[in-house]
């Protein structure tokens, strides 16, 4: 099933733990591109605060391996070969923004989901919150920045008070159509995307001469 992209002009941008990890705290509730690069190796034109991840809800530290900084880098910025300015794991603590109180909001899946799989809205229900009520194993997917199945999860399965992202992000690979609109004339032409995409986002796509752009996803998959 062919996706449809919008263009949208851009200038782009030219196992195991580790015996010793190294620290990092940040102020608010993301991570952004100066916290892992260098300022002065930041290319120019792009903006050291740009958002490289959010921090789960209900968490406050994370993990990552200096293959997952390498990662995120990528796939933010895919054409500018950055590397992590701190060598191996980096632990990040994050001292998050004050949010106004609310109810909090349980889940429970709604149906099985196989080891290793990515959770978003569809797969999940509304639950009572009980705090003695066991609940499923869940790791942290970076890329689709969703709670992520450690083993395989029956239906009803409690996730307790965890945040889910409404759809799961289209995968780099897949096959797109980008349209472009030149006055009367409209322009389709096959693309695939090096990053994964989102709904309503930009994202970098590589046409089939070779030239990489910067493009929409459309919000319904369909022309506007």
């Amino acid at each position: 099933m062919l996706w449809l992209l919008w263009f949208q002009a851009a200038t782009l941008p030219t196992g195991d733990a580790l015996p010793e990890r190294a620290s990092l705290a940040v102020q608010g509730d993301y991570l952004l591109l100066r916290h892992l690069v260098a300022v002065d190796r930041i290319p120019a034109g792009t903006p050291g605060d740009l958002r490289l991840l959010r921090a789960p809800d209900n968490t406050t530290r994370i993990e990552l391996t200096e293959a997952e900084q390498v990662e995120l880098l990528h796939r933010r910025l895919p054409t500018a070969r950055l590397a992590p300015q701190r060598r191996g794991a980096l632990r990040v603590e994050f001292t998050r923004s004050d949010r106004a109180a609310s109810p909090q909001r349980c889940l429970a899946l709604n149906q099985p989901v196989a080891a290793g799989d990515a959770i978003d809205a569809a797969r999940v229900v509304s639950a009572p919150c009980e705090a003695d009520r066991p609940r499923a194993r869940l790791s942290y997917d970076h890329a689709a920045r969703a709670p992520m199945a450690i083993t395989a999860l029956a239906a009803g399965s409690y996730l307790g008070p965890v945040a889910v992202p409404a759809a799961l992000p289209q995968p780099a690979g897949g096959t797109m159509t980008l349209r472009t609109r030149v006055g009367p004339v409209t322009i389709d032409r096959a693309a695939t995307l090096i990053q994964p995409g989102r709904a309503g986002r930009r994202a970098f796509v590589r046409l089939s001469d070779g030239e990489i752009v910067a493009a929409r996803l459309a919000d319904d998959g369909g022309a506007q």
